[in-house]
């Protein structure tokens, strides 16, 4: 595989999600016009606030799976740059 071709993907698999909370409206209403809209298709003011909920967390936990892995591997290089200076690495 062609390793800049895997790069640009990579960073589009990363900001769909950042993207989509960006267009999920701020109340519920209007997630239900957009619904009505697009579809025909009418939810209540209840459901479409859970729905909004729903989103939100769908979006965000693969942002933050992105972010724990992002600070796991600036650990994980901090301390083998340590150990390979001859450095103590201190524990707490």
């Amino acid at each position: 595989m062609n390793p800049a071709c895997c790069g640009r993907g990579s960073a589009v698999r990363r900001l769909a999600p950042a993207a989509l909370l960006v267009l999920i409206p701020k109340c519920p209403a209007c997630l239900a016009g957009w619904l009505a809209v697009a579809t025909g298709f009418g939810i209540s003011m209840t459901a479409a606030g859970w729905l909004r909920a729903a989103l939100i967390a769908l979006c965000l936990a693969p942002l933050a799976f992105w972010a724990a892995q992002r600070v796991q591997a600036s650990l994980a290089s901090a301390f083998c740059a340590a150990r390979l200076h001859g450095a103590t690495v201190r524990r707490r």
